[in-house]
């Protein structure tokens, strides 16, 4: 919500108009409001043009891949333990000794051994259940697997968006979707939850790469994949990044590896599917803007939709057909002084966009160097837009390296700089350890490290990337927006007025939040009967809920014939 009142705002967001079929210049517009102005209004009706198709993903509308993406969004039965106590369940306790009741102290590390936290508790249900799919509680939140530094986002209408979380760290639903099972098990506990759960139809919908037999618990060769267990990581240390050896999942065979890794890109369009169907049209907005309907809105709301489009200019970040400019900004949201919340340990400073790009952007790039002229079983796998999995990797390429472009201001090909970037990528290696009895021998470096390095300082790589991303996030959508708090990246923001009184005092003090504020945030000057006024049109914007037909449990028993479905309940009979 910026002050900036700008005449070329009409020519920047008209461009869908159209397809309202209302037309750019409306001669039945209503309460006093300007051709011009008519315009803009027109502009960011919800939902106003069709949902844009997934490049990287082909099976995006399929509704039988749609309804197992469904079947798991309820499926509780492949969480693994809980490690953080939360509203779902209890993480580890201590062990008790039986006859003194005291815990028990393991000998080796004089600490209390500890009993698993509780299992089959989580999956997406448990963060996306209400109604317009968000965890309402106002605070950063953990239910179960680890703590989340980010407010949740909605999953409503997220189809509309260009790039995914508050950063945009990811580039389709498919990509997201594709790690959807890592919030509650590991990626070979994922795998082996589907194929005792759902094999039959996960087989049926991917028949070119079935799940492997080796996965059935009875198989002679099923230690070929271990129950549970993922993809190594690195490790950050005096600001330095370097990959970790090699886990249980890099000393299964390349083959079997490959296996996951194609599960992982299925994942993803299962998720994708189910997701595209979460939509929510019919908001009295826009049956106000599409039926010509004036009563649609009250008094005080239409004050509110000229100052959105007019003295508050919401609409230049808040356009288009899901209110979301797409883009990332600055508004000052102070960042936590503590996490996880209750703790006593200091927040990192919160980079959002700025870290993203730092973290990923040129990750990506250095892997797909990296690939290239490799044989694939030897390639690193990727599962966005530019990734093996993708239905179109060479358009996933270019807007990877459209990004780099446009945001890159310095670059490098100096061979310590780009060791130090492909340290974070591949294991670099380890000498021997005499002084550990036994000695610890010596562990290679991955092959891959000085490919790397050759092929990357042929091409160089980012050094710096543009400041002004610092502290930036992803402009959220405003559909079901009164609906869908907390507010900001932080989620400290508990109501839609307060988010108001943000924008109008000119976003945050100086200091309390990473990089630099927008110029364009300004104090907008409203009264307190205005920014009334401007929470009423914000209220406008709530449509209704999703289909309950995609959001019933079809892992409950079917509803009794003639009952309808019922969101988070029984699914109507067949």
């Amino acid at each position: 919500m910026y002050r900036n009142k700008r005449t070329s705002m009409v020519s920047a967001v008209a461009l869908g108009t159209s397809l309202l079929g209302i037309g750019a210049c409306s001669m039945n517009k209503m309460d006093g409001f300007s051709n011009e102005d008519w315009q803009r209004v027109e502009a960011i009706v919800p939902l106003s043009t069709a949902m844009p198709v997934n490049p990287f993903d082909t099976r995006g509308d399929d509704d039988a891949v749609a309804k197992l993406g469904q079947r798991l969004f309820f499926d509780k039965r492949g969480a693994e333990a809980i490690t953080v106590d939360g509203p779902s369940g209890k993480g580890p306790t201590p062990m008790l000794d039986p006859v003194t009741g005291l815990p028990v102290i393991d000998p080796v590390t004089m600490m209390p051994k500890m009993n698993p936290g509780e299992k089959g508790k989580v999956t997406c249900v448990t963060c996306h259940g209400s109604t317009y799919l968000v965890d309402a509680r106002p605070i950063a939140v953990s239910h179960g697997r680890s703590w989340s530094g980010h407010n949740t986002p909605t999953m409503a209408n997220l189809a509309y968006m260009t790039s995914f979380l508050w950063t945009g760290r990811l580039d389709s639903l498919r990509e997201h979707g594709s790690g959807a099972l890592g919030g509650s098990a590991t990626l070979l506990a994922g795998i082996h939850f589907i194929n005792q759960y759902h094999r039959d139809e996960y087989n049926a919908l991917f028949p070119a790469t079935p799940l492997d037999l080796a996965l059935e618990p009875t198989a002679t060769d099923a230690a070929r994949f271990p129950a549970t267990g993922g993809l190594k990581t690195a490790t950050t240390t005096a600001g330095k990044t370097m990959m970790n050896a090699d886990g249980p999942f890099e000393k299964m065979t390349k083959a079997d590896q490959w296996a996951v890794h194609q599960f992982r890109g299925n994942m993803g369009i299962v998720f994708e599917a189910h997701n595209r169907k979460l939509v929510t049209p019919g908001s009295k907005f826009e049956l106000y803007v599409r039926n010509q309907d004036a009563s649609q809105l009250s008094t005080s709301a239409k004050n509110g939709l000229r100052l959105f489009i007019g003295q508050a200019s919401c609409i230049d970040c808040h356009n288009g057909p899901a209110l979301s400019d797409n883009r990332y900004h600055n508004v000052g949201v102070a960042t936590q002084v503590v996490f996880p919340p209750g703790s006593t340990t200091p927040g990192v400073p919160d980079r959002g966009r700025g870290g993203a790009l730092g973290a990923g952007l040129n990750n990506a790039l250095i892997t797909l160097h990296t690939n290239e002229g490799l044989d694939p079983m030897d390639q690193v796998a990727i599962v966005g837009g530019a990734g093996q999995f993708s239905d179109d990797s060479a358009q996933g390429r270019a807007r990877i390296e459209g990004l780099d472009a446009s945001s890159c201001i310095e670059r490098t090909s100096d061979p310590a700089d780009v060791l130090t970037a492909c340290q974070a990528l591949f294991f670099a290696g380890t000498p021997e350890d005499a002084t550990k009895t036994p000695p610890t021998p010596a562990k290679p470096a991955d092959p891959r490290l000085q490919i790397c390095v050759d092929r990357n300082v042929a091409t160089s790589i980012c050094k710096t990337y543009d400041t002004s991303f610092e502290g930036t996030f992803r402009t959220p959508m405003l559909i079901n927006i009164a609906e869908t708090g907390p507010y900001f990246h932080t989620g400290d923001v508990k109501t839609l007025r307060e988010v108001v009184v943000h924008y109008n005092q000119g976003g945050g003090a100086p200091g309390t939040f990473v990089g630099t504020k927008s110029p364009r945030l300004r104090p907008l000057g409203l009264t307190d009967s205005e920014i009334d006024d401007l929470v009423e049109f914000l209220k406008s914007l709530t449509g209704t809920p999703p289909d309950p037909n995609w959001m019933c449990d079809l892992n409950l028993p079917r509803a009794a014939p003639g009952t309808p479905s019922v969101a988070n309940g029984p699914c109507a009979a067949e």
